[in-house]
Parts: structure tokens; C-alpha cells; sequence
């Protein structure tokens, strides 16, 4: 019964993820333009795992709710993510959305956050974190203010774009259920814990269970499903250019993810609800970084023309 529930909301993730577009990149293009609607949703997004979390009292959510205290690796983890995101033009959930809509290239950026990953295991930084008390209930004010946030900015902000919105917030709640039934249900970690298998020969490790592998392949199968017609005719020829700016873009972001334990996904939907300061630093940073990103492309593009 719970596996079945979980395929279900995997399928709908995808769906909602392609329909509205969600991604932090779009969201700070947004910002750029004094269009902070998208924004304010997408971080808002996660208050509202709170709203359902009275029906969640069954699971281990102090497994889930993950807190660390802010450092150095989360600054440059966040940073460094957010400006391989902006190059990338998409973030963890919109690259596969592009790739689930014929963009090809995306496949080099999947590849890149694998040789990212590699990379940071090879250099073995000296990185330690602080864990902080799981046990963690915001209070109701703090939720209910990332809830009105989020209404504020689909009823108020942007009109056009209600039902965008609106789309993102369910997302969020959507996302929080299901990373109360599988911790591990984004398609990011499942390439990340199946790519690192070789680096950890010397450890017992065991592969990723078949319910994570199904979670992954229905998400993508539901933004397969949700694709525009015209989406599906967005493949385009090879160029070797693209292709390498997409695979050095794609290490960015995993070695970024790597070091602040996690993509905006996790962060978004994880541990900013868990009241994560890691979280929120790192949150703060792609933030950052994407605006840089954006910023420098602009500029290598009026140069380049």
C-alpha cells in the first residue's frame, strides 16, 4: 500500500516538475527582473510539509529531518552550485525535465555531476560537519508565515502566473510526503549512490533498493508525460561546444551538492523544512551564485557578438 502510494506521488512530482517549470534558475531570472513571485513560492514551498505533517506521524521523520549547523562548506558548496546551475541553465529537477523533453545535451551535465562527484572523493578535502539536534518542530507562526508567503505570491505578485504557482506549492507538499516514505527519492542521489559503487569497493555498501530505482524511473516517466508536444522537438544536433560546457557545468553542481550535503532539491524540500541553518546558508548562496552566473553569461554573450 505504501509502495503504491509512493509510485503514485513519484509519477505526479514529474508531472508538476515539467508543467510548471520549477527551477531556481528561472526563479532568480525572475528575481533579476523585479519578478520575485517564483522565488518566494519555491522557498515557500517547503513550509507546507508542515501542513501535512500531522498525517505523517507514523514514520521516522527524525531519519528524514536532517540538521546541520552553518560552515564553510555549505558557503561554497551553495555558491559554487548556483553558478554551475546558471551555466547549466537548470538546476537538479529542471535538468532532467530538459532531458525528459529531447535536450540531449543534459546527458553531459548528468555526466559531469558524476565526475564531480569522483572528483571531490579523490581529493579527499579535510570537511567536517556539525549535527545538530533532529528533533526539531517549527513553531506555528513559522510556519504559517512560509505558507502565506507562498499564497502571497500566487494571489498578490504574479496573477499571470497562479496556476504556475500554485503547481510549485503542491509540488512542495508532495515532495515533503514523499521524502517522509523514501529519504532517498530524488533521482540525483540515486545516480550519486550508484556512481560512487566503484570508489567504495573497500566498504559494504548495498545498491539502492528497487523501490528507489522505480520512484526515479516514474518521475521521470511523468515528465516524459507532462512534456509539450513542441517540447518533444527540442532535440537538437550534436555540438562538441555545448556538450563540454554542459559536462564542466555539471561538475560544478556535484561537487557543490557535495559539499552542502545536497542539491536545491534537498535543501528546498528536506532541510530547509527541517530548520536546517546549513540549509538556509546554502539556499542563500545558489542564490548568489546563479545571479553571478547569470550576470557573467550576459556579459560573455554582449562580448561575444
Amino acid at each position: 500500500m505504501v509502495l503504491g502510494v509512493t509510485l503514485v506521488l513519484a509519477v505526479l512530482l514529474g508531472w508538476l516538475a515539467q508543467r510548471t517549470g520549477l527551477c531556481m534558475v528561472r526563479a532568480v531570472q525572475g528575481l533579476r527582473m523585479w519578478r520575485p513571485g517564483l522565488l518566494l513560492t519555491i522557498l515557500g514551498c517547503g513550509a507546507w510539509f508542515w501542513m501535512i505533517s500531522p498525517w505523517l506521524v507514523h514514520f521516522p521523520l527524525g531519519d528524514v529531518l536532517m540538521r546541520h549547523a552553518a560552515g564553510w562548506p555549505f558557503v561554497l558548496g551553495g555558491g559554487l552550485f548556483g553558478l554551475a546551475a546558471a551555466v547549466n541553465h537548470g538546476c537538479s529537477i529542471s535538468t532532467l525535465s530538459a532531458l525528459a523533453r529531447g535536450q540531449w545535451h543534459m546527458l553531459a551535465t548528468i555526466a559531469g555531476w558524476i565526475l564531480g562527484w569522483w572528483l571531490l572523493y579523490w581529493l579527499s578535502p579535510d570537511i567536517s560537519y556539525t549535527t545538530l539536534n533532529m528533533t526539531f518542530a517549527p513553531a506555528w507562526w513559522a510556519v504559517m508565515g512560509g505558507v502565506a508567503l507562498s499564497l502571497l505570491a500566487i494571489w498578490r505578485l504574479s496573477p499571470g502566473h497562479r496556476r504556475i504557482y500554485a503547481g510549485v506549492v503542491v509540488f512542495g507538499a508532495i515532495g515533503g510526503v514523499l521524502g517522509a516514505l523514501e529519504p532517498h527519492w530524488s533521482p540525483s542521489q540515486l545516480i550519486r549512490d550508484i556512481a560512487q559503487r566503484p570508489l567504495m569497493e573497500h566498504m559494504p555498501i548495498d545498491w539502492p533498493s528497487v523501490s528507489r530505482v522505480l520512484i526515479s524511473l516514474l518521475i521521470v516517466a511523468g515528465m516524459m508525460a507532462a512534456a509539450p508536444r513542441r517540447g518533444r522537438k527540442e532535440t537538437e544536433p550534436f555540438m562538441v561546444a555545448r556538450w563540454m560546457k554542459h559536462l564542466v557545468a555539471g561538475m560544478g553542481m556535484g561537487v557543490g551538492a557535495a559539499l552542502a550535503l545536497g542539491g536545491n532539491d534537498l535543501q528546498l524540500l528536506i532541510a530547509l523544512p527541517a530548520g536546517s541553518p546549513g540549509a538556509v546558508v546554502a539556499l542563500l548562496f545558489m542564490i548568489l551564485g546563479i545571479w553571478l552566473g547569470l550576470v557573467l553569461e550576459e556579459r560573455f554573450a554582449q562580448r561575444s557578438r
